[in-house]
């Protein structure tokens, strides 16, 4: 492999990564809210008896 070709992968790489990144960190945020809506549920229902 070249050094261009080497380079080139790593371009490709990171635009892809940066492509994913926005959907990757709105499955987290969304994931996190849904645990955190399922602990204050748990919590409310805990201290609600």
């Amino acid at each position: 492999m070249t050094i261009k070709s080497i380079f080139l992968i790593r371009v490709y790489k990171f635009i892809a990564f940066a492509l994913k990144a926005p959907i990757i960190a709105e499955a987290t945020a969304m994931i996190t809210f849904k645990i955190l809506s399922q602990v204050v549920f748990f919590i409310r229902e805990f201290f609600s008896d």
